[in-house]
């Protein structure tokens, strides 16, 4: 097995996916921005013998992704494997619309996650092996009600996914977008 970054899990799909895969015997190296959260995942792992390692992390702030990848690596040698899963958002409201809302959404779902890539892409490139694995939604396939701003990040996120997962075709790197 190998070791698995995966954004956003403290809490929800992230967490999950962080105790699934350490039970399988994944190495995972938790990365969110609520540290207490992550501690609890990372004693629980290690609780039923598995590694963890858990790093509070802005996902939308470049020098902290770095700094969590360059940790990750001290520990663990590599990583393999990453889950770009922080992402949410808020009700875009017709009558309180604000273009400041769907930039905060776009930055957190869309440059958060290339943050990400950018910080594990060269060495994965460098290995000729890896895993991208982008977490969007099905709300990247159709505008929804009141979610135009989640709808349009999580469209933005999957082209990427899309367009990455053709550009590395034949590298070694595997990926792909999930919503």
């Amino acid at each position: 097995m190998g070791v698995t970054l995966i954004t956003g899990a403290s809490s929800g799909i992230g967490r999950s996916l962080a105790r699934s895969l350490a039970r399988r015997g994944e190495t995972i190296v938790a990365v969110a921005r609520r540290k207490e959260l992550l501690d609890t995942l990372a004693d629980e792992i290690k609780a039923d013998g598995g590694r963890a390692l858990a790093l509070r992390c802005d996902v939308t702030l470049p020098a902290q992704v770095r700094d969590a990848c360059a940790a990750a690596l001290q520990a663990f040698g590599s990583i393999d494997r990453l889950i770009a899963n922080a992402g949410g958002g808020e009700r875009t409201s017709v009558d309180e619309f604000r273009a400041s809302t769907v930039a905060d959404m776009l930055t957190l779902n869309v440059i958060g996650a290339a943050n990400c890539i950018e910080a594990v892409l060269p060495a994965m490139l460098a290995r000729g092996h890896g895993h991208i694995v982008l977490m969007s939604s099905l709300a990247a396939s159709r505008g929804l009600p009141g979610a135009a701003g989640y709808s349009a990040a999580k469209a933005a996120l999957t082209s990427m996914g899309e367009g990455l997962r053709a550009d590395l075709h034949g590298r070694g790197i595997t990926g792909a977008a999930y919503g």
